[in-house]
């Protein structure tokens, strides 16, 4: 006779297995990547994390086009159900560059995203993307300094990156101060015991302590993804400096296009 309990108990292991279907969601989309590598300025790399081959695309400046000098680096990890080619058009047709000061771009799938399949990500291997991808990019002719930038799920990563490694620069769009404020997002289940069920905590908040450099954060008050209780808990984490950006009437997907956050964003570069 099936209970009451064993129901509970059996949705319990059923919502510690299924995580990773209803938090990662992998974009393939291989008519942007075509699209980007037949035009000028846009290159396919390839490095190596945790064994495996990782891909991404990286957009060199006019600037360094016409000249030898180096010019500093954007590494920049996007949000959920996204990619690499998908991120770097729309930022290429939403006339992202001059707020970035025309900076180089690099974009790197995620585990299981883009031209990249297999298993999809965790947590601990999106970390280890993020440092592979850093110490990849270091390595790139005409790189004066890298900055890194974050969106939604992608702040995660980030800000694990600008903890152990010597980033110049942070900014974050619709950040979270931990991986439970996602998951409670989608059900609000995830408290006291209940914790132990997170398979991807992303403790934002608690790598943010061992960041000393100046950051940028953007949030908005009707986030309907993330909480704006979250990114306010995270940017009081900061062991350094930060500049706090609420935006207001902005949902979730609108955070990173608005005006204001990409006048932040270029007064933050140009800082």
């Amino acid at each position: 006779m099936i209970t009451a309990a064993k129901i509970v108990v059996l949705g319990l292991i059923l919502i510690f297995f299924i995580q990773d279907f209803l938090l990662f969601h992998p974009n393939h989309d291989q008519g942007n990547w075509d699209y980007l590598l037949s035009q000028p300025g846009f290159e396919a790399v390839e490095f190596t994390s945790s064994g495996r081959t990782r891909h991404g695309i990286l957009r060199r400046n006019t600037a360094q086009n016409a000249s030898a000098e180096p010019s500093p680096l954007i590494l920049f990890f996007y949000g959920n159900a996204d990619n690499a080619a998908r991120t770097m058009r729309i930022m290429e047709t939403g006339g992202i560059w001059p707020y970035f000061l025309d900076y180089q771009c690099l974009i790197v799938d995620y585990p299981g995203y883009g031209p990249g399949r297999g298993r999809r990500p965790s947590a601990r291997s999106i970390y280890g993307l993020a440092l592979a991808a850093f110490d990849y990019a270091k390595t790139l002719p005409g790189v004066s300094r890298i900055i890194v930038g974050g969106y939604s799920i992608g702040t995660g990563p980030a800000v694990y990156l600008a903890a152990h490694r010597d980033v110049s620069g942070l900014f974050l769009l619709a950040p979270f101060a931990s991986g439970y404020d996602l998951y409670n997002s989608v059900l609000p289940i995830f408290h006291g015991p209940l914790r132990l069920l997170v398979r991807h905590p992303f403790p934002s908040d608690k790598y943010a302590k061992n960041i000393n450099i100046p950051a940028l954060l953007v949030a908005s008050r009707q986030d309907e993804v993330i909480p704006f209780s979250s990114p306010e808990r995270l940017n009081s984490s900061f062991g350094g400096e930060t500049t706090f950006v609420a935006l207001s009437g902005v949902g979730h997907t609108g955070i990173m296009f608005n005006q204001i956050t990409l006048d932040s964003i270029k007064t933050y570069l140009s800082d």
